[in-house]
């Protein structure tokens, strides 16, 4: 199980890609239509990303991890446009 603080984030960023890759992957959560509320695991886990974004943004396993596209990009990028609006 993963548990750290935002402060932690840096040094565990395998982790969390690990993470994130498995609550992207189909056999665990269903991916959604765009519009469409996504995957409670999913809504989570990305918005812990979206917290440490700024310490994990440039890490080259998560560069890697979003070049692969599909909906962690769509739910990132919604997710960083509500966090620029506030």
């Amino acid at each position: 199980m993963l548990l750290l603080s935002v402060d932690d984030a840096r040094n565990q960023t395998e982790s969390i890609v690990d993470l994130v890759r498995f609550s992207y992957s189909n056999v665990n959560t269903r991916d959604t239509e765009v519009g469409q509320d996504i995957d409670s695991l999913r809504r989570m886990v990305i918005h812990f990303v979206a917290c440490v974004f700024e310490k994990i943004g440039m890490n080259e396993s998560f560069l890697v991890l979003m070049e692969e596209g599909g909906p962690l990009a769509r739910d990132l990028a919604s997710m960083l446009a509500k966090r620029i609006t506030l």
